[in-house]
């Protein structure tokens, strides 16, 4: 689910761009760790590592309690969530500098009334395996502290940084006859059990079960 954790961290990074931008900063989320090519001053975004927690899967659903179908038309599920740890990088060429983007950053965790340091991310539409599903999923940071480490200091360069607490959704999609096993014992109870079906390849055999048209208790 690497796709969905770098949106994530995107999303991460646009929010604490806007943070830092009256300091004439930027925030950016890349897919490797910052090298001397950066664009001073800014927070860098990066994943680290995370493991999955998995669920009991369950539809994913829209507001008004449809099935979520991807852009091939198949339904979507919610596996779990990916939790572990996001790292922000403070650089910028001096010591001031950098401390007006730690307090910066520090205050876009700090805009959800009732929950400080916290940030949630929205993730609109997003790709998945190839592919599109059109819902929006949410990921979640949290800071451990507020204490920013020093971490280099060379001439013109001064680098800090902080871990928050990050969990992400994850989802997937698979055809109907590929559904849970609890929907299929579904569909066979709602079948005519005595039809044989011995030897039968999965889908043939639920494809020949007759409807029950009349049941009789003795």
């Amino acid at each position: 689910m690497s796709r969905l954790r770098y949106l994530a961290a995107q999303g991460l990074a646009d929010i604490i761009g806007q943070a830092v931008a009256p300091f004439q900063g930027r925030a950016v989320a890349p897919q490797q760790p910052p090298t001397e090519v950066s664009q001073y001053p800014e927070v860098v975004v990066l994943p680290l590592r995370h493991v999955t927690e998995w669920w009991y899967e369950q539809p994913l659903c829209d507001d008004s309690g449809a099935v979520v179908l991807d852009s091939n038309g198949d339904p979507v599920y919610l596996l779990g969530s990916e939790d572990g740890t996001t790292r922000l990088h403070a650089v910028a060429r001096t010591e001031h500098a950098r401390e007006d983007l730690e307090d910066a950053a520090m205050a876009a965790f700090n805009q959800l009334p009732g929950r400080p340091g916290l940030v949630v991310v929205d993730i609109a539409n997003p790709v998945v395996a190839g592919r599109t599903i059109p819902a929006t999923i949410r990921a979640s940071f949290s800071l451990r502290s507020a204490e920013w480490r020093e971490e280099m200091v060379f001439s013109e360069r001064r680098i800090a940084w902080l871990d928050c607490d990050s969990s992400i959704a994850v989802i997937a999609s698979r055809p109907i006859a590929q559904a849970p096993i609890a929907a299929q014992i579904q569909i066979l109870l709602s079948h005519d059990i005595e039809t044989d079906i011995t030897g039968l390849a999965p889908d043939d055999a639920i494809a020949a079960l007759q409807p029950i048209e009349q049941v009789t208790v003795t």
